[in-house]
């Protein structure tokens, strides 16, 4: 393993045929190559979360119940989402990391675009099946790189700026999303050659999804870095049997850290799945106005919530707390579960979009400390893998379960539409709970396996 302070040269390209140009870890360029993968998970989420701005219009059309609804938003996409993620992480391990950011890229935001022209409910869910296989690469190949162009030191800075991308894209999903259907709901259904027909959250689809595909072919000025050394008493290549061995003899932390996350993960998958419709059921918000109005809070508390985990761990590490990158993060989770539990009593729209600020910039701020934990407990050889796992977890637990979790509560305990924050409030706050007590026992296993060179925050 390198040491902290110590430059790496990085591969011209994921072949190794180019010459290989000599950059420093941490360098300007490093920064570089932060922002850009900063853009494209930025796309991915504006393509994956922006169906949840036209429930109401979706649902109307298909006539489909609030379970319907979480399905297409949670099990459609999660389905290959899940199944993908570890095949996509052992080809990220193998030194292909640049080039599956690449071609998810395309495919995701070609798959949603398709969901425009669907027509149909089980059209519609077939693209965004599409959508979630594609996007199962994003997160393993954007940590490996991260975790090879930045030391120890700067790492979790590094992932709190690639991991912006998700929280801008959702705010942005919203805000131009938002846009976009408002004006076509002025001008109507419109008809195309050849496909015919239009309606306005058709054509949003469309256009929203079209233009995030120049953003993603921003990696092809990407550089693809070096593989590190294999882990001590594994192949250059571990097979799939050996990297779970690894993982597995050390339980203590990943056994407990997965879990632990994914649980957290269902406030930062509910609440933007759900909040839209809560605006506009509880207190009758305009769908414009929901669209920019929550998207500039999710985007703001997105952007400020990641930026400050970093910051707050290196204030714990200053006044002495050890290992400050994991009690940043079981205390900013534990804040977060406590706020959601507060969503139904909001008296108006405008205490509930306060509420809904403080919960994003809550549930956001363990992000970059978690990620950055993991990558610092991973050797190189297996980032990709470890991260798939991960994506595995937040997807199953996050993604799949918490928006259909939350609709059926309100369709099976509560039984009234009006009470979706209630249902809210039950299973994110319920679940946050257990995420924290998972979390500070994960914090065990992170002492324990964590390399001596790291620094503790």
């Amino acid at each position: 393993m390198l040491q902290a302070d110590q430059p790496q040269v990085l591969a011209g390209s994921a072949g190794g045929g180019a010459t290989a140009t000599p950059h420093r870890r941490d360098s300007r360029y490093a920064w570089y190559v932060a922002g850009v993968l900063a853009l494209c998970q930025m796309v991915s989420f504006i393509d994956r979360q922006l169906i949840n701005l036209l429930v109401t219009p979706i649902k109307a059309d298909f006539q489909l119940s609030d379970t319907s609804v979480s399905l297409l938003i949670g099990v459609a996409f999660a389905i290959v989402h899940v199944a993908l993620a570890i095949p996509l992480g052992r080809l990220v391990d193998r030194g292909h990391q640049r080039n599956t950011i690449l071609i998810c890229g395309v495919l995701w935001s070609l798959s949603s675009m398709l969901g425009g022209f669907a027509h149909s409910y089980e059209g519609l869910f077939l693209s965004r099946v599409g959508v979630g296989a594609a996007e199962a690469g994003i997160y393993p190949a954007c940590a490996a790189l991260v975790a090879a162009y930045f030391t120890r030191r700067t790492l979790a800075r590094a992932m709190s700026i690639m991991l912006l991308g998700p929280f801008i894209g959702g705010g942005v999903s919203l805000i131009f999303g938002g846009t976009v259907i408002g004006m076509f709901q002025q001008i109507g259904n419109v008809t195309l050659p050849i496909v015919g027909l239009m309606k306005p959250w058709e054509m949003t689809l469309v256009i929203v999804s079209a233009a995030g595909l120049l953003p993603v072919l921003l990696i092809l000025t990407v550089r693809e870095p070096p593989l590190g050394a294999a882990p001590e008493g594994l192949a250059a290549t571990p097979t799939f049997g050996e990297a779970f061995n690894y993982l597995r003899k050390r339980a203590s932390f990943y056994g407990f850290y997965y879990p632990g996350m994914a649980l957290h993960t269902m406030a930062i998958y509910a609440v933007p799945a759900w909040a839209p419709t809560l605006l506009i059921r509880r207190f009758d918000m305009p769908l414009t106005s929901v669209g920019f109005q929550y998207g500039l809070v999710s985007l703001i508390a997105g952007v400020l919530g990641m930026l400050s985990g970093p910051t707050l761990a290196k204030w714990l590490a200053r006044r002495g707390v050890n290992h400050a990158k994991f009690h940043g993060m079981w205390m900013t989770a534990a804040l977060s579960a406590m706020l959601v539990a507060l969503l139904p009593f909001a008296p108006s729209s405008h205490v509930a979009l306060a509420l809904l600020f403080a919960i994003t910039f809550s549930y956001t701020m363990p992000m970059a400390l978690a990620s950055a934990a993991l990558q610092e407990v991973t050797p190189d050889r297996l980032r990709g893998f470890a991260g798939a796992i991960n994506f595995v977890a937040l997807s199953l637990v996050g993604l799949a379960i918490a928006p259909t979790l939350v609709g059926l509560v309100t369709d099976l305990i509560f039984r009234d539409p009006l009470k979706v924050g209630w249902s809210l409030a039950l299973v994110v706050a319920s679940a946050g709970a257990v995420a924290v007590i998972l979390l500070r026992r994960a914090l065990h296993g992170y002492r324990e396996w964590l390399p001596a060179e790291t620094e503790d925050a």
